[in-house]
């Protein structure tokens, strides 16, 4: 509720950029849901991966080039979805973790949103378009470009 406000009161200035991200990895602090499962991958521990539940991850290094790119381009003002492109299940993203750890036989567990217990109500299918993005000049790389990037960089 809290982001939408925000959005809300950002477009009441006429010049404003919002960009929406979607599971967010990277930067410094390394506690995404990303950086988890590469933790149990690496610790050779099962890990647990929604496998209902579709996402459209966003690498902060192309989120923060997609940004300069919109200001730089002059782009049209408003809202702007910012993620890596395609979009994927948890479930999927881990097997590629995997694959890109060399450990294509990790164990993943591929579990139902229903089974986890969640205390908050999450989209199951919370996947998003840059077609707006594209449509300024701003292409986005694959979510699959966007990870083998983040494994090689923390590896």
């Amino acid at each position: 509720m809290s982001k939408l406000l925000g959005e809300w009161f950002v477009a009441e200035t006429p010049r404003h950029y919002v960009l929406r991200v979607e599971s967010l990895f990277g930067g410094s602090r390394a506690k995404s849901s990303i950086d988890w499962i590469l933790k149990g991958l690496r610790a050779g521990t099962a890990v647990r991966a929604f496998v209902d539940r579709a996402v459209s991850p966003s690498y902060v290094d192309d989120v923060v080039e997609a940004t300069a790119a919109l200001v730089e381009r002059h782009a049209a003002f408003g809202l702007y979805h910012c993620v890596n492109s395609g979009w994927t299940n948890w479930a999927e993203l881990a097997r590629e973790a995997a694959r890109l750890l060399g450990r294509p036989q990790a164990p993943i567990e591929a579990v139902k949103m229903a089974e986890a217990g969640l205390t908050a109500r999450r989209p199951q299918f919370a996947a998003l378009s840059n077609a707006r993005l594209l449509a300024a000049g701003v292409a986005m790389p694959t979510w699959q470009q966007a990870l083998a990037r983040y494994v090689a960089s923390v590896n």
